[in-house]
């Protein structure tokens, strides 16, 4: 699956017995793409001492989901107050 997405990317070809006939066969089509995984250390630092903004139509769509599944009114007010009380 690497070389089939690579090859697409970066308009190379792919090793296949059509293609390992011609000289062209075995290019460099590697495409790299760098990441730090540091770089995501602060905002994961703010988003677990500060929690997650949702807006209240998007908060209103899990409660309503939350509640088809089962979910007690008296629990969802409760996640609710804990919730905004963070914020």
């Amino acid at each position: 699956m690497c070389e089939i997405f690579g090859g697409a990317l970066v308009g190379g070809h792919t090793t296949h017995d059509g293609t390992l006939q011609k000289t062209s066969a075995i290019v460099n089509g590697m495409l790299s793409v760098p990441i730090d995984p540091n770089a995501f250390d602060a905002a994961d630092a703010v988003r677990g001492a500060d929690g997650i903004p949702v807006d209240r139509a998007t908060w209103r769509q899990i409660r309503d989901s939350a509640a088809a599944l089962g979910f007690a009114d008296a629990e969802l007010d409760a996640w609710t107050r804990r919730c905004t009380e963070r914020a």
